[in-house]
């Protein structure tokens, strides 16, 4: 019989995300790093070797997550600041983790083809703590801790999954036009504000208007090509919805809505080998909030 002994290792299945106080389902990959900016301090008169952190405290977190049951991420496009947490023990948080405080998200991407599973890209810039964390997080940190709050418990929530197949998207070219693929991108622009005495930020402020970019792929129906010339005279702005639908009752659980997406640009293709197809991109800004 084969042993089963892992030799220590910290495999997968003892990995779990908690965003805040929820954990997220789905998870595919996340990558964090951080780097501690120490630089040599030289000067006349030293012959040992000092070092002192030159600049500020910053880290970087990505993660790649399948769309199950509701999507934590795109209400984090605006201004909000969270934590993560990754850890192995719910009941001791402390023992084996990797986490990050004050985190803010730099890019959101959800995409999805045929044959495929919506799937979503954030990247995430941290200003306040990252690493193992042995206790509650600092309470000067930019957004307060929520480490030991993170149920014990269990959930036995039904899971809410989208196929290509249970996905609804509404614009007008695609009506008659078979949809292949999409892709939704938010970049946010954030400026950390470090007052003179202060290793994190007082506060970070996000950059508007924010940029969102979606691209569809088709294969052209009845589709009507636009000309180049017609921008910005004539130019195509229409409300894009999609919407997710469990894949076993048939329910919609999450859906998107971008209201004046600007028409930018169109590519066309012709083989011998496969039908006609078109390439659609659009664009949108979203406003600071009154």
């Amino acid at each position: 019989m084969a042993n089963s002994t892992n030799f220590g290792r910290q495999t997968k299945e003892k990995s779990r995300f908690f965003l805040n106080t929820t954990e997220i389902a789905g998870i595919q990959i996340i990558n964090g790093s951080y780097n501690t900016n120490a630089d040599h301090i030289n000067y006349l008169g030293i012959s040992n070797c000092r070092y002192a952190p030159r600049g500020n405290y910053k880290s970087n977190f990505s993660i790649d997550s399948l769309l199950i049951s509701n999507d934590q991420f795109i209400g984090l496009t605006g201004a909000t600041g969270f934590n993560g947490y990754i850890i192995s023990d719910k009941s001791f948080p402390t023992k084996d983790n990797f986490s990050f405080t004050s985190g803010y998200l730099s890019s959101y991407n959800l995409k999805c083809s045929i044959g495929q599973i919506p799937n979503i890209s954030v990247g995430i810039d941290v200003y306040g703590n990252a690493g193992k964390f042995h206790k509650i997080e600092s309470t000067s940190s930019r957004v307060h801790g929520d480490f030991l709050s993170i149920p014990s418990v269990n959930s036995n929530l039904l899971l809410s999954i989208a196929d290509p197949g249970s996905l609804n998207i509404s614009l007008d070219e695609f009506t008659t036009n078979r949809c292949l693929s999409y892709n939704l991108s938010i970049n946010v622009k954030r400026l950390p504000i470090y007052p003179l005495g202060y290793s994190q930020p007082l506060f970070v402020e996000t950059i508007y208007p924010i940029e969102v970019n979606c691209s569809f792929q088709l294969e052209k129906s009845d589709y009507l090509a636009s000309t180049l010339r017609d921008f910005p005279g004539n130019e195509k702005t229409q409300n894009l919805t999609i919407s997710m639908n469990d894949l076993e009752n048939g329910l919609p659980f999450t859906s998107y809505n971008f209201n004046e997406m600007k028409f930018m640009g169109e590519s066309y293709s012709s083989t011998v080998d496969g039908n006609v197809g078109v390439n659609l991109n659009y664009k949108t800004y979203l406003q600071r909030p009154n």
